[in-house]
């Protein structure tokens, strides 16, 4: 189950897929502080959840569109 954040970051990138977005892109489009603890904790998480790809280019993975 994710998280508040988590949940919005992966709706963000999901809405925009196939086209990647920026950190400051994900940012502005969640309501989070770019430079915040929490929003690039949120970030990590999700990577590892292998659930988004990317650090300059951040899109969701494939992997959530397979058939």
């Amino acid at each position: 189950e994710l998280g508040k954040a988590e949940s919005a970051i992966l709706k963000a990138v999901v809405d925009n897929y196939p086209t990647a977005m920026t950190k400051e892109d994900i940012a502005s489009a969640c309501q989070y502080a770019v430079t915040s603890g929490s929003f690039n904790n949120s970030l990590s998480k999700l990577r590892t959840l292998e659930l988004i790809q990317g650090y300059g280019d951040i899109e969701a993975s494939a992997d959530l569109f397979d058939n």
